[in-house]
């Protein structure tokens, strides 16, 4: 009778083994994560505020003023790209030429822009009414319009944002200052609602991390960037480059402008721009799941699922470490750890939102939105292995395709 007690007693010693490693490795998760999520706090912090703001800058007038051509890609924008014209009419520049490249639209978005070219001698509006095959529509557009343009500077933006007066003579007096081949200029993000918002400032702390945008332009570093409502080039610089055709199947093309001019050899620079710059993105955070669900697989994974499926258990362990941390009462220097991790979070993204002059409240809570941007990246990967491609304005493209023609490696 002495062996079934034996064996009885090994078992139970095996289960509080396994039960005493289990909470070992339980309490170095939370303790691990909190450590990184309270490394990168600081760091986070301190790369913010080493960017520039784009507001307090004031270049001194040039001499001579180079032409400007702003070239504005536009598919299906008849809501937005009215309003968005009249500020890029209304600029102080005195060389200006403004290239409206109306791809493929089946709205009134070319009845619009025709109108205001009738109106102003400074608006070319050129119509695309079939697509090459190879190309993505947008990349396709922004190298019809540079075609077309004249300017010693270009300036790619996007037909929804806005500009104060005085933004592009601005923008090409310190390019020219710092002799700059290529300017990128983060806009401002309005949102009508309190988790939009804050959603908002969650992405740009993730952008302005992931980029490394404190240190775009400094010599010998690796770092480029690229923002789709504003991307200024010297004409030079891009005629130096594989030109715009090596884009032509990317995505992320507003970055993937960056890294063409980077491989270049193009000097750059990074700003942030308060109301000078400014852009409705999406009007609910509904609109900027959905809007983002074709690009992201691309930008965040390189169209790999392998890369997915390791970005996104390891970013939501190192997250959700701190959180549960939090909660261990009976341990409270654990639960110490979670606060000031959490509390370093909520520092980071306060910085961004007070550059972004958005709320305390809507800033601290960003923090949620990293969860939010992780199932924006996991159903862009869901939709692009289902369709085996992307539907995007109105054309598919399909994943293999997109693989083949993918610059960016982020």
């Amino acid at each position: 009778m002495a062996e079934p007690r034996c064996l009885a007693s090994s078992g139970v010693g095996w289960t509080l083994a396994i039960v005493e490693v289990g909470e070992i490795v339980l309490v170095a998760w939370m303790a691990l994560s909190s450590i990184v999520v309270l490394a990168l706090g600081p760091l986070a912090v301190s790369v913010v505020r080493r960017i520039r703001l784009f507001e307090r800058l004031d270049p001194p007038p040039l001499e001579t003023w180079p032409m400007l051509s702003v070239i504005v890609p536009a598919c299906n924008e008849e809501a937005t790209i009215g309003d968005a014209l009249a500020t890029l009419l209304a600029q102080d520049y005195p060389a200006l030429e403004i290239i409206v490249v109306n791809d493929r639209s089946t709205d009134r978005t070319g009845e619009v822009v025709r109108r205001v070219a009738s109106d102003d001698p400074r608006v070319l509006v050129i119509d695309v009414e079939r697509l090459p095959e190879g190309w993505l529509g947008k990349v396709h557009a922004l190298k019809v319009g540079s075609d077309r343009a004249s300017g010693d500077f270009m300036l790619f933006t996007d037909a929804d944002i806005h500009f104060e007066d005085d933004a592009l003579r601005r923008a090409v007096a310190f390019a020219d200052q710092d002799e700059l081949d290529h300017l990128a200029i983060l806009p401002k993000f309005i949102a009508p609602s309190f988790w939009l918002r804050s959603l908002i400032v969650s992405f740009g702390a993730g952008f302005l991390m992931s980029m490394g945008a404190h240190r775009v332009g400094i010599p010998g570093t690796r770092f480029y960037v690229g923002v789709g409502a504003f991307n200024l080039v010297r004409r030079s610089a891009l005629a130096r480059s594989e030109g715009l055709e090596w884009l032509r199947m990317e995505v992320g093309d507003d970055v993937g402008l960056g890294l063409l001019l980077h491989r270049a050899g193009a000097r750059a620079g990074f700003l942030v721009a308060g109301e000078m710059i400014s852009v409705t993105w999406y009007p609910t955070v509904a609109a900027m799941i959905r809007g983002l669900e074709k690009n992201m697989y691309g930008i965040a994974c390189s169209y790999r699922l392998h890369r997915l499926f390791i970005a996104v258990p390891t970013s939501v362990a190192i997250l959700l470490g701190p959180l549960v941390a939090i909660t261990q009462l009976d341990r409270p220097w654990l639960m110490g750890m979670g606060i000031t991790a959490f509390l370093a979070a909520g520092a980071y993204h306060l910085t961004i939102g007070r550059m972004a002059r958005l709320g305390v409240v809507e800033s601290l809570v960003a923090p949620w939105g990293v969860f939010v941007l992780l199932y924006i990246v996991v159903r862009s990967a869901y939709y692009c292995i289902k369709n085996g491609g992307v539907h995007w304005r109105g054309t598919f493209y399909p994943l293999d395709a997109l693989r083949k023609g993918q610059r960016l490696g982020l």
